[in-house]
């Protein structure tokens, strides 16, 4: 569970999403340490678990059956989920490992607003990008996601990028709205 988590996870929720009763998850947890394959680490927050090494992780990620990578995927979103204050583009790493990729771009599209809003315009345009690569083809959103993501590049001083999708838009409209967005 930690291992998919790919970054450090509260203790208490890699507890949750395994399926673990308390006493047999502290058991796992004493023999993962053991075997240094898993580290505990004590913060202002809850303690958190993560994996000893990148290389670790990737080993024991890369040994999970699809099905069961899928599945833990979709146990770690629905955990991290209901906390409020979760990070949406975390969520939908886990959801789009899940296969759940309808959840995943709306996430994505969440955490590109909040990117734009920070004033985080590089990142903002790379989760746009995710967002809008997830679309199905007729999907009407397309439009308004590239304007978006054309405004983020635009302030970010990135203007040829930011033309292409103003045009990419552009062709797709008619009258005033196309001459605009042409300019």
């Amino acid at each position: 569970v930690v291992a998919a988590a790919g970054r450090p996870l509260a203790s208490q929720v890699a507890f949750r999403v395994a399926e673990l009763a308390p006493e047999a998850a502290l058991r796992a947890l004493a023999a993962l340490q053991a075997a240094t394959l898993l580290r505990s680490a004590s913060g202002s927050a809850a303690p958190t678990l993560e994996c000893v090494h990148d290389r670790v992780r990737e080993s024991i990620v890369q040994s999970l059956e699809p099905s069961t990578f899928r599945a833990v995927h979709g146990r770690l979103a629905a955990a991290l989920a209901a906390d409020a204050g979760a990070d949406p583009e975390d969520l939908a790493v886990h959801f789009a490992a899940a296969g759940q990729i309808e959840e995943a771009r709306e996430l994505l599209i969440t955490a590109a607003r909040r990117a734009a809003a920070a004033l985080a315009l590089d990142r903002a345009a790379a989760l746009y990008r995710r967002a809008i690569a997830s679309l199905a083809a007729s999907d009407p959103r397309e439009g308004s996601l590239r304007l978006e993501l054309g405004n983020a590049l635009a302030h970010a001083g990135v203007g040829s990028e930011a033309a292409a999708e103003y045009l990419a838009v552009a062709r797709a409209k008619e009258g005033p709205e196309r001459i605009a967005l042409q300019r």
